[in-house]
């Protein structure tokens, strides 16, 4: 059994913690710059509270989680690396590619396995569409839509920064593991509620691969709901010259929430799947991952040519570092 440290007890530590004892996992330690916090995590989920992150380290664990603020993923994630630990580090694992692709070169020197956390990739749904895609069912790749819309409450929304930094990552890396790197990039956003604390509140982006000639629009929006028959909460739509694919996380939902919008149980699903794909295929068959630091270091440009195109109001072809994974 498999014995996990926590460097972050926050919000989404439950949903890890949740994810690891499905896949057979159990915590042993978790350390957070907040005492409490971290004393509140392990009394629900277990494992020794560490008073630093040193006496984390030096626990009896196989694997680290860094659920970390995003500024600390990489110093967090090195740390753990030089101290033979395997590693998952939350999205995005930096905003540098340069950087991952050190923690990258670490990790392998070191032996350990490092992985990014880009979980929507893990979802059966996603992994068949790239499955019968790979295998040519679909023919050559047209068009790509990724999206993802609701209003978010104002008061939830003054704890992040926007959905350019803490959402339309997904969207990237879906669209990287699905097509490989796109060859240029355009977007645009757009703030239209006085109230909604963030900027941007909306954006869309288009993407292109040159030598398929496909197109690709990711679009993240916290400005608004959709509850029409086919809602945008939360779309992967894939068409080829042969044919095409689409998924939704509202193909499963449950209680609605506060607002109107039901609850998606395959929200867990995320988290449960990329358990059990590092758990048990990964570490415990040698199956590789879906998502590689090299593939977050491409999301990383990816998103670089985002803002520069949202700055500069051109299209921008991004700068990769390293060979394509």
């Amino acid at each position: 059994m498999t014995a996990i440290g926590f460097i972050g007890a926050g919000r989404v530590a439950t949903q890890h913690a949740a994810a690891i004892e499905a896949a057979g996992g159990v915590i042993g330690a978790v350390y957070d710059l907040d005492v409490l916090r971290a004393r509140t995590f392990a009394a629900e989920h277990g494992g020794v509270v560490a008073g630093t992150l040193d006496d984390l380290l030096a626990a009896d664990v196989e694997l680290v989680l860094v659920l970390s603020p995003a500024a600390t993923h990489m110093e967090h994630a090195l740390a753990a690396v030089s101290a033979g630990k395997h590693v998952l580090v939350e999205k995005p694992v930096s905003w540098d590619a340069e950087e991952i692709v050190r923690l990258d070169v670490a990790a392998r020197a070191a032996g350990v396995v490092c992985v990014p956390g880009h979980n929507s990739i893990y979802l059966p749904e996603v992994e068949r569409i790239h499955r019968v895609l790979v295998r040519g069912d679909l023919g050559s790749p047209v068009a790509l839509q990724i999206s993802e819309t609701y209003r978010m409450p104002d008061e939830l929304a003054r704890r992040y920064r926007g959905p350019l930094e803490e959402v339309l990552i997904h969207h990237v890396y879906t669209a990287l593991y699905l097509l490989g790197r796109p060859d240029e990039v355009v977007a645009m956003a757009a703030s239209p509620l006085e109230t909604l604390p963030v900027d941007p509140q909306h954006l869309a982006v288009i993407a292109r691969w040159d030598a398929t000639g496909t197109l690709a629009q990711l679009y993240q929006s916290w400005a608004g709901d959709d509850h029409t028959a086919a809602p945008r909460t939360h779309r992967v739509n894939l068409l080829g010259t042969a044919g095409g694919v689409t998924f939704s996380r509202r193909d499963v939902v449950g209680e609605l929430e506060p607002g109107g919008n039901p609850t998606t149980p395959l929200y867990q699903e995320l988290f449960d799947n990329q358990a059990h794909h590092l758990l048990v295929r990964q570490l415990g068959n040698g199956e590789p991952a879906l998502s590689t630091m090299a593939d977050a270091a491409d999301a990383a440009s990816v998103i670089a040519a985002v803002r520069e195109s949202l700055h500069s109001g051109r299209a921008v072809r991004p700068e990769y570092v390293g060979a394509a994974s």
